[in-house]
């Protein structure tokens, strides 16, 4: 029988990794692994290398190793009545080439340190993503003391527990925090990162001494801004970037924007289904002043806009892309170091999580 050569097969695995969802396409690695042996050795590190546990998972391969050495990115959800943090703890240090760990954990406020002694072996991941944590919980402290090479950090749920007097061990390149943690959450978790920051991500801002405090320690690195609405304080902290090579608004845009930084590359709006809320307006007649610009990105709401028309006149005669998502911009993206932006989720990544 004629067999394609190896680096083809690779190839069409590869490009089948990933839906037009931005889901990894299990049903059909699957389907490559049960074709003769030598597909299989190729499909099935894919397969298992995001692998999703919920409290009802029941995932063959689990128990061994060879399977837990494929993942990368592993989701998992502490349950009372599913995954115990025992069991977490010891699927997270069997994973030793893990990359990022995506955790829910509401149902506790610390880890035993039962748990903890399990975690003194976890591997050194570089992204970490904490969701439906309680907000008093100190979880996150527990799992960052034990991984001070985390350079990614997500926090989709409020964080108010104090942090520990020590500083952390680990430097960011990458903060997004979607319900804002109370100021000193937010200068502990990045006190160490003065020079180290490229992509901030914020929903809401505080005044005074916290936004002076970022701005004077990391506004002169940050390559990448992304926030929820344009007001005066945020228009204060975009004038003490100076390298900024992307700025994302992710939702209404402000009737007004004044002083955006000339070394922006990619501007991009997530503009919600909300019409009468924004307008494409001040969006518009900030592009000509960006003379590196060399994309806009929109969302599929965007396109609804009355000034969309305009919008694309615009680019076309600036000569800048203009790119619609379809997606939600929490699945366009791999936690990994950006050479250029808009960073996208791609096989071509795998290299940066090995």
């Amino acid at each position: 029988m004629f067999e394609l050569p190896l680096e083809l097969i690779i190839i069409v695995f590869e490009l089948l990794y990933y839906k037009e969802s931005g889901a990894v396409d299990y049903a059909s690695l699957m389907s490559c692994c049960l074709v003769c042996r030598s597909w299989a050795t190729i499909a099935q590190p894919l397969l298992f290398r995001s692998t999703i546990l919920s409290p009802k998972s029941d995932i063959p391969g689990l128990n061994n190793p060879r399977f837990l050495a494929h993942i990368r990115e592993l989701e998992i959800k502490i349950d009372p009545f599913g995954i115990s943090p025992e069991l977490f703890a010891h699927l997270v240090v069997g994973c030793g080439r893990l990359y990022h760990l995506k955790l829910a954990a509401s149902s506790i406020i610390s880890l035993d340190q039962s748990v903890l002694d399990i975690l003194l072996n976890i591997p050194q991941i570089k992204a970490l993503t904490l969701s439906e944590t309680n907000v008093e919980s100190i979880v996150l402290y527990q799992l960052l003391r034990f991984t001070p090479s985390v350079r990614h950090l997500s926090l989709l749920s409020k964080v108010n527990a104090t942090p520990p007097d020590t500083p952390p061990g680990f430097q960011l390149y990458e903060l997004a925090v979607r319900q804002t943690p109370h100021p000193r959450v937010f200068i502990w978790l990045l006190s160490m990162s003065h020079t180290t920051l490229r992509i901030l991500e914020m929903r809401d801002w505080w005044d005074g001494p916290t936004m002076n405090s970022i701005i004077r320690n990391h506004g002169a690195y940050l390559r990448s801004f992304r926030f929820l609405c344009y007001n005066g304080l945020v228009a204060d902290f975009i004038r003490g970037t100076h390298n900024l090579e992307e700025i994302i608004f992710m939702a209404a845009i402000p009737r007004f924007m004044n002083d955006l930084p000339r070394t922006i590359e990619h501007f991009g709006i997530r503009n919600p289904p909300h019409p009468c809320l924004s307008t494409l307006d001040s969006f518009i007649a900030a592009i000509p002043s960006l003379p590196n610009l060399r994309i806009v990105t929109c969302n599929k709401y965007t396109t609804s806009d009355p000034q969309y028309a305009k919008l694309i006149s615009v680019c076309m005669e600036l000569g800048v892309e203009l790119q619609v998502d379809y997606l939600p911009f929490d699945r366009m993206e791999d936690l990994v170091p950006c050479n250029r932006f808009p960073r996208r989720k791609s096989v071509s990544n795998f290299r940066f999580m090995e």
